[in-house]
C-alpha cells in the first residue's frame, strides 16, 4: 500500500500532528488486509472545515490519475507519484481543521451520530469506513453489505485499534427521514450567481449532491465537480464508486473549491 499525504506547510501543526502519525494511523487501520495494490491519498488542508472520503471500485491508471488533476498534479514532476502499479484501486481522505475542534459529533447522511475523540479517530474512522468497501469489491469481502454496514464496521475497527469512537442512530438526522420530509418534488432553487459560481468550478472541487434519483447515490452523497455542460443545466461529476454521472447544477453544493 503506498500513503501519499498532501498538505500545504503549517498543516500538520494545525492538527497537532505529523507525517509520521497519519501515515501510522492509516497502516493500522488497514493491517490484515491484502492492500498491495492499493493507493491512499489523505489531503490535509486548515484553511477548510468540511471533511470527506472516497473510494473508486474501478481501478485507476496513472493516465487516469494524470487526468483527476488531484494534489499530486503540483507535488510531483509530470503530475504523477513515482512508483506507481499500472492499475491501482484508490482511497481519497480529505479533511480540514478550520474551526474544528475535538472532541466532535458528527451526523451524516445513514442516520447516524458518530462521536470522535480526536483528529486521528476521525481519520481511522473516514479511512476504514472506505477500506470496507474495498474489501468488499476488491477483494470480496461484507457480501451485500452496504453504507450504514460500512459506518458500523469502522467504528468497529477503529476501536479495535485503540481510536476513541462511538456510534449511535439518531432520527432527527435520518436521511431518509429527511428527505421525505424537506426535499420538494422539483429542484431546490438557488440565486444566479450561486448556479454561475458552481457551473464556474475547478475540476476536482467537492459538491454534496442535496436531490437525487438514483438509490446507488443517495442525497448527501459527496461527489467531484469535472465539467459543466454546455447549453445545459447540467453538469458532470465523478461519485464515491468511481463512475461519472450527469446531475442538475441546482442538484448541488458547494463543499470544497479546488
Amino acid at each position: 500500500m503506498r500513503v501519499l499525504i498532501y498538505s500545504p506547510a503549517g498543516a500538520f501543526r494545525s492538527f497537532a500532528t505529523d507525517r509520521m502519525r497519519v501515515e501510522g494511523t492509516v497502516r493500522r487501520i488497514a493491517r490484515g488486509t491484502d492492500t498491495r495494490r492499493l493507493l491512499v491519498v489523505v489531503q490535509l488542508n486548515p484553511d477548510t472545515s468540511g471533511w470527506s472520503g472516497a473510494f473508486y471500485s474501478k481501478d485507476i491508471s496513472r493516465h487516469a490519475l494524470h487526468r483527476m488533476r488531484g494534489p499530486w498534479k503540483s507535488a510531483h514532476s509530470g503530475g504523477i507519484p513515482p512508483g506507481l502499479p499500472d492499475k491501482f484501486a484508490l482511497i481519497e481522505v480529505s479533511m480540514g481543521c478550520n474551526g474544528i475542534s475535538y472532541p466532535r459529533v458528527e451526523y451524516n447522511q445513514n442516520g447516524f451520530r458518530i462521536w470522535l475523540r480526536s483528529f486521528h479517530a476521525h481519520l481511522a474512522y473516514i479511512f476504514a469506513h472506505e477500506l470496507h468497501h474495498y474489501r468488499r469489491y476488491k477483494l470480496g469481502l461484507h457480501g451485500r453489505e452496504g453504507e450504514k454496514s460500512a459506518d458500523k464496521w469502522a467504528v468497529g475497527r477503529a476501536c479495535e485499534m485503540g481510536y476513541a469512537v462511538s456510534l449511535k442512530p439518531c432520527r432527527k438526522h435520518d436521511s431518509s427521514r429527511r428527505k421525505r420530509r424537506t426535499v420538494p418534488s422539483r429542484p431546490v432553487k438557488m440565486s444566479e450567481d450561486y448556479w454561475n459560481r458552481i457551473r464556474n468550478l475547478k475540476r476536482w472541487s467537492l459538491v454534496r449532491l442535496m436531490k437525487s434519483d438514483n438509490r446507488k447515490v443517495p442525497a448527501g452523497t459527496i461527489l467531484r465537480f469535472l465539467r459543466p455542460l454546455r447549453a445545459s443545466y447540467r453538469v458532470l461529476v465523478l461519485d464515491h464508486m468511481g463512475f461519472e454521472r450527469l446531475v442538475p447544477t441546482e442538484w448541488l453544493r458547494i463543499v470544497e473549491e479546488k
